[in-house]
C-alpha cells in the first residue's frame, strides 16, 4: 500500500513540476511584427461552417495586406458555406473558394481539404485555421516574426478557449490539463526528438517551401490527430517546430455543449498518449481513483502534500491556458470524472467503429 501511495504522490509531483515549467517558461510572441512583409495564404477547411464564416471572413480580410490571400475549401457542406464564401469573394479578389473535390479512399475529410488548399496556395507562409478560430490584429505577422527568429518550419497555437456552458467547463479544460501536465512546451522547440512534439490543427503556420516539399497532410491523411502526427513528421525530417499556449491573440469556442464536446474529444483523446488506450486509462487511474486511495490510506502529511500538488497544478494550468482559475479548481473532481467517461466513450466508439464528425464517419 505504501508503494502505491508514493507512486501516486510522485506522479502528482511530476505533473505539478511540468505545469510550473509551462508557467515559468511561457513562450510569447514578439511585441512587434518585425520588418518587411511576407505574403501569407490563410487556408480554412470548412464543412457546414456558414455561420462562422459570415463572422470570420470580414475580420480576416481586414487584417490582410493586398499581397495575402484567403482560401476556403468547401468540404462537401450541405449548408450554404459555398454561397457565403462566393458572396464575399465577389467583393474582394483576395478571397477564393476551393470547390469540393471527391474524397479519395484512405483520406479523412479535413486532411484532404487542407491538402487541396495547399495545392492552390501561393504565399510564402501557409496558415491553416479552423473556421471557428478568431485571431487578433497583428497576430499573423508577429507569428511569422517568431518563426523567423527561431528558424521554425511550423508554429502552432493552442487557442484560448471560450466556454459558454457548464458542459464545456467540464470537458474543454481537460485538453490543456493533459497537455500542460505531461509536456513542457518549451522542449518542443528546443529538442529534436519526434516524441517531444505538440501541435493544434486549429492554428498551424508553415513555411511554404517546407510544406510543399513534405506535403504533411498527405503523409497524415489517415490520422484523426493529424496535427500531432504532422509535428512528429516534421521533426523526423529535422525541421524545427514550436507550440504555444494561452495567447490572447488566438481564441475560439470549440463546442456548444456537453454532447458535442464529448463527441469531439472522443475521436482524438488518445493522441495525447501516443494513440494508446492503455496509457490513457492508466493516466486516468493514477489521477482520479487515486484520489480516493490517498484519502483512505495516505498519512495526513502525505495527503496534505498531495492535495497541495493537485491544487497548485490546476492553478498553473489554468493560468497558462488563460482560463478561470477558481472555476477549474472547484470543478477539479467533476472534470476528472468527465475524463474517465470521455475515455470510455472513445473506447466504445473505437470498438464499434462509430467515430463521426459533422455527419461523416472518421
Amino acid at each position: 500500500m505504501e508503494k502505491i501511495t508514493w507512486v501516486v504522490l510522485g506522479f502528482a509531483a511530476l505533473q505539478c513540476l511540468v505545469a510550473l515549467i509551462n508557467l515559468l517558461f511561457r513562450q510569447r510572441l514578439p511585441k512587434t511584427d518585425g520588418v518587411g512583409h511576407h505574403p501569407v495564404s490563410v487556408l480554412i477547411p470548412a464543412r457546414n461552417e456558414s455561420e462562422n464564416l459570415r463572422e470570420h471572413i470580414p475580420r480576416l480580410l481586414e487584417q490582410m495586406t493586398p499581397h495575402d490571400e484567403l482560401l476556403v475549401y468547401d468540404d462537401a457542406s450541405d449548408d450554404d458555406t459555398a454561397s457565403v464564401v462566393k458572396g464575399y469573394a465577389a467583393q474582394d479578389h483576395r478571397l477564393r473558394l476551393v470547390e469540393t473535390r471527391p474524397l479519395p479512399e484512405g483520406w479523412l475529410g479535413k486532411n484532404w481539404g487542407c491538402h487541396n488548399l495547399a495545392l492552390e496556395a501561393k504565399g510564402q507562409y501557409l496558415l491553416f485555421l479552423d473556421a471557428d478560430v478568431r485571431v487578433s490584429r497583428h497576430v499573423i505577422p508577429r507569428s511569422i516574426a517568431y518563426m523567423n527568429k527561431y528558424r521554425l518550419s511550423l508554429l502552432s497555437h493552442f487557442p484560448k478557449q471560450i466556454m459558454g456552458s457548464p458542459g464545456e467547463w467540464l470537458t474543454v479544460p481537460l485538453m490543456h490539463y493533459i497537455l500542460l501536465t505531461l509536456l513542457p512546451l518549451t522542449l518542443v522547440k528546443r529538442l529534436g526528438f519526434s516524441s517531444v512534439s505538440a501541435a493544434n490543427g486549429q492554428f498551424m503556420l508553415f513555411l511554404a517551401t517546407t510544406y510543399h516539399r513534405m506535403t504533411p497532410h498527405r503523409m497524415a491523411r489517415r490520422s484523426r490527430a493529424e496535427d500531432i502526427r504532422i509535428a512528429r513528421l516534421m521533426k523526423k525530417g529535422r525541421e524545427k517546430v514550436a507550440c504555444l499556449a494561452g495567447t490572447h491573440d488566438v481564441y475560439c469556442r470549440m463546442y456548444s455543449g456537453w454532447s458535442e464536446a464529448i463527441n469531439g474529444f472522443s475521436k482524438n483523446v488518445t493522441s495525447f498518449f501516443g494513440g494508446s488506450y492503455v496509457l490513457a486509462c492508466l493516466f486516468w487511474v493514477v489521477t482520479t481513483p487515486a484520489m480516493v486511495w490517498m484519502a483512505l490510506f495516505a498519512e495526513h502529511s502525505l495527503l496534505a502534500t498531495y492535495i497541495m500538488l493537485l491544487l497548485l497544478t490546476r492553478v498553473a494550468v489554468s493560468w497558462v491556458a488563460r482560463q478561470h482559475v477558481p472555476v477549474n479548481v472547484l470543478l477539479l473532481i467533476p472534470q476528472q470524472l468527465t475524463l474517465g467517461w470521455l475515455i470510455l466513450v472513445a473506447m466504445k466508439k473505437e470498438l464499434k467503429k462509430e467515430h463521426q464528425w459533422k455527419g461523416r464517419s472518421i
